[in-house]
């Protein structure tokens, strides 16, 4: 009787352990599907090839060829269908403009911010300090800087504005 209960819980936990090993798929999307293993999500092809190993905590819908991941709390990266991290899961957050082929990853104080070219991840702007902030507002790009001043006693703020259009030609600096 021992060991007819002690076999059967062997192939218990083997069942179990083999079940939690497993990949489990989900939809598809345009040729591509995001799978989970050991609790981490990863990415592949329609055929099942990897593409990605399982390595995120969470994959949220693509955007055209695009997807924002989050690898730890707080951390979050963009990858492409094709398996390339695009940017590296280090941000708070990731604006995406995949029309302009962009991308703002920043803090979410803004303290740090680094727009990004989709097609090579050249960083193109960044903005290392509270004092300014990137935005893009359909085919512009604007860079606001600004300073305090107070060493005369008063108050005194200085602003600067670049204008770029989508190629990074500057338009217009104020």
């Amino acid at each position: 009787m021992k060991r007819t209960v002690l076999a059967a819980a062997l192939v218990l936990v083997l069942i179990c352990s083999a079940a939690l090993s497993e990949r489990i798929f989900y939809a598809e999307q345009n040729g591509v599907r995001v799978f989970e293993e050991n609790g981490l999500l990863g990415l592949t092809d329609a055929d099942g090839n990897t593409l990605l190993p399982a390595q995120f905590e969470r994959i949220l819908p693509f955007s055209g060829d695009y997807a924002v991941v989050r690898q730890k709390p707080g951390r979050m990266g963009l990858i492409c269908r094709d398996g390339r991290i695009v940017i590296p899961c280090e941000y708070q957050k990731i604006d995406l403009w995949e029309k302009q082929d962009k991308a703002l990853a920043h803090t979410e104080d803004h303290s740090f911010q680094q727009l990004i070219d989709l097609t090579d991840g050249t960083v193109l702007l960044e903005n290392t300090s509270s004092e300014g902030k990137i935005r893009v507002n359909g085919d512009r790009i604007f860079r606001n800087t600004w300073h305090e001043d107070d060493s005369s006693g008063e108050s005194i703020y200085s602003c600067h504005t670049d204008v770029f259009d989508l190629r990074m030609e500057l338009l217009l600096s104020t």
